[in-house]
């Protein structure tokens, strides 16, 4: 379930298929525990510009007709219940560490 909401990488090899460790972030994480953390959500297909200049980084989304080399939509989460992702964080971080008792 994890990959589905991680990218594949710029050249589709390099994201979660081969790391499985990884995980975007500490948003991706609570939306996988409760999809209902985004409380405003889109379909679109992005594109990031990754050439080195003035617009590395840039992000375009493109809700109808995209560009043929975006194969996917993607579901974009544009507002999160903050609120409760930091009960949420603090209670997580907080919570006593288990220790095994030596011998």
């Amino acid at each position: 379930m994890l990959k589905q909401f991680n990218s594949d990488g710029y050249d589709g090899k390099s994201g979660f298929e081969t790391d499985p460790g990884y995980a975007a972030n500490t948003l991706t994480i609570a939306y996988l525990l409760d999809p209902r953390y985004a409380v405003e959500t889109m379909d679109a297909w992005v594109d990031v510009d990754v050439s080195f200049g003035v617009n590395d980084g840039r992000t375009l989304v493109y809700l109808k007709k995209p560009p043929p080399i975006l194969k996917r939509k993607l579901h974009i989460v544009k507002r999160f219940d903050n609120a409760r992702l930091f009960a949420l964080y603090v209670d997580l971080m907080t919570r006593p560490v288990p220790v095994k008792p030596e011998g």
